[in-house]
């Protein structure tokens, strides 16, 4: 099995470099690709995709190149950094650089979805040496990019009954936790298909399956001569949905190594493969960033280590949140351990089995926000961190599915001293359940469905047919078992504990356990969030009891959503769990 390589490239006048993942072929090849990605949300939702695809390229013999553009992902530098847009096109241009000097390939084409698509084909306009160009599900302009995510920022302040603009004047659009500043948003506006001064010889346009092909952007590329294929392929939609449920079209990548196969190449050159798994640089606020690759648990597992200027006060894992990889839910992991690494602590992002960048053990399947790996994949982290850096404090942090590993891994033993649980939906899973069924789904689900009953269009459904019964009823099936199961164990918990009874899970009594072994528990919600009535219900009077404990807290945050969308929610998240780092001894 080849192994991906880790690269951290300069990119021109920006400050910090840009990460970058190289795949090696297995044999020196005549044509290399450099995987332009989309940007924001529509990225956490494909990454682990466009890695499969990376992968199925390079065992076709054709090199990859996948780069985080500066200011996002694993890269130097924010969404509110200058020059944005400049420093994306840089980004690509440093990757088809490094690719070369990587593999040797005597061509580059470049691969781009969505945003992606149109950086790729900027790039293009501006260099005589990219044989050929894949644009899939393309932008046709940056005007039309900022566009779609000024409907998803009012879609989601409907949602939330608030707003999402950063700034009284509106000059800073967010939307799904990403920001365009004002100045960014100004020069994705001289982006457009229509206005490139040239293409490359060759351009396969593959349309969004959800919205059929752009002709314009067709016709556009075939002014300049270019030889132009546009077809049409399943799957784009599936690829787009939330991490823990986008399906790879592994056909259309099969067909793509194909099609990239074909293409005439030149000879390639003396290749000069290496691997920079480090760098350190210093952000425009001021702040110096040291960041180091490892792998662990027998090379399968892939996490980046934020190490602190100094003696760290302790270790802090950040677990996977669902199936996003390790830079978190909105890109949030990768600004909060910078933070914290500045305040001393050595800080983990990882990814557990079958998520982000970690393999999945021989016969599972990956992209699974619970799996029975979990806790000895992050104990795993835990030892490599002890065997490289050891500490005298270790602490993980987790949000939804992470809170569950952090639980269990506190529960099973792991050498922890703190945990801090963000919005836990369940802490007690097995093989078989689906993400359905957990607990604050439902919740939800139940909820919806009341809040529906006051409004004149749900029962407008009602009447004509179009209302989900089944669904309701199942999901009314399963909050009853779920308010039984918790009504049996409050009298167990009351009237049991003197013979010794116990009802199977129960989360009061393992809390118990927990802090009774000297483990400090910090549990966090949003206010409102579904995991809450979980809490209350399952732990009974066994929480008002911890609650006593100096070693048990608990805090709530108000107008966050589950995963901290909301940029201003996020630095609240920051700040509360912060001070309580702090306040550890």
């Amino acid at each position: 099995m080849i192994v991906q390589r880790p690269l951290y490239l300069a990119v021109p006048q920006v400050p910090g470099p840009a990460f970058a993942w190289y795949h090696p072929a297995a044999q020196p090849a005549p044509l290399g690709v450099v995987l332009c990605a989309p940007h924001g949300s529509e990225l956490m939702c494909c990454y682990r995709a466009l890695r499969i695809l990376a992968e199925t390229l390079a065992k076709a013999g054709i090199p990859v190149m996948r780069v985080d553009y500066h200011g996002t992902g694993d890269s130097a530098g924010g969404d509110e950094d200058p020059d944005r847009v400049a420093a994306w096109l840089g980004s690509i241009d440093a990757a088809v650089d490094a690719l070369r000097h990587q593999s040797g390939v005597g061509q580059v084409s470049l691969v781009g979805v969505r945003l992606g698509a149109l950086l790729a084909a900027a790039v293009t306009a501006r260099r005589d040496d990219i044989a050929s160009l894949v644009l899939w599900g393309a932008c046709r302009s940056g005007k039309a990019y900022v566009r779609e995510q000024r409907v998803l920022r009012m879609a989601e302040a409907k949602h939330a009954g608030g707003d999402t603009v950063l700034d009284g004047q509106g000059s800073t659009e967010e939307a799904a936790g990403f920001a365009l500043t004002g100045q960014t948003i100004a020069q994705l506006g001289t982006l457009d298909f229509a206005t490139l001064t040239r293409t490359a010889p060759k351009v396969l346009c593959i349309a969004r399956d959800d919205f059929g092909p752009d002709n314009k952007i067709v016709s556009a590329l075939g002014k300049h001569g270019a030889d132009v294929t546009s077809v049409e392929w399943p799957g784009f939609a599936k690829m787009m949905l939330a991490p823990h449920y986008s399906i790879p079209p592994e056909s259309l990548f099969a067909a793509l190594a194909g099609w990239l196969t074909a293409q005439p190449g030149a000879a390639p050159t003396v290749a000069v493969a290496a691997t920079t798994d480090s760098a350190t640089w210093t952000e425009p606020h001021g702040d110096v960033v040291h960041e180091e690759v490892i792998r662990f648990g027998d090379g399968r597992l892939v996490g980046l280590v934020c190490h602190p200027p100094d003696l760290a006060r302790g270790t802090v894992i950040l677990a996977n949140t669902g199936a996003n990889h390790h830079v978190g839910p909105n890109r949030m992991y990768v600004t909060m351990a910078r933070r914290w690494a500045t305040l001393g602590f050595r800080v983990l992002r990882m990814d557990t089995s079958g998520i982000g960048d970690s393999d999945a053990p021989i016969g599972s399947i990956g992209n699974r926000p619970y799996t029975v790996h979990g806790v000895s994949d992050l104990g795993a982290g835990l030892a490599e961190l002890q065997r490289r850096w050891p500490t005298k404090r270790a602490i993980v942090i987790g949000l939804c599915s992470g809170a569950y590993v952090a639980f269990n891994a506190s529960l099973e033993g792991l050498p922890l001293d703190a945990q801090i649980l963000v919005n836990p939906q369940t802490f007690y899973w097995k093989e078989g359940d689906t993400i359905d069924v957990a607990p604050g789904k439902i919740y939800d689900g139940v909820q919806y469905y009341r809040r529906s009953l006051w409004k004149l269009e749900s029962w407008k459904k009602a009447l004509t047919g179009r209302i989900q019964y089944r669904k309701i009823a199942s999901l009314l099936g399963a909050r009853a078992r779920i308010v039984a199961d918790g009504a049996v164990k409050k009298i167990v918990r009351r009237h049991g504990r003197r013979f010794g009874l116990r009802t199977g899970d129960d989360v009061g009594a393992d809390l118990a356990t927990i802090t009774d072994r000297g483990i400090d528990t910090f549990i966090v919600f949003s206010a409102g969030d579904p995991g809450i009535d979980y809490l209350v219900r399952h732990a009974g009077s066994e929480l008002e009891r911890l609650q006593r404990r100096p070693n048990f807290n608990m805090a709530y945050i108000d107008g966050a959503d589950h995963t901290f969308t909301a940029l201003a929610a996020q630095e609240r998240l920051f700040e509360l769990v912060t001070q309580h780092l702090l306040g550890q001894k």
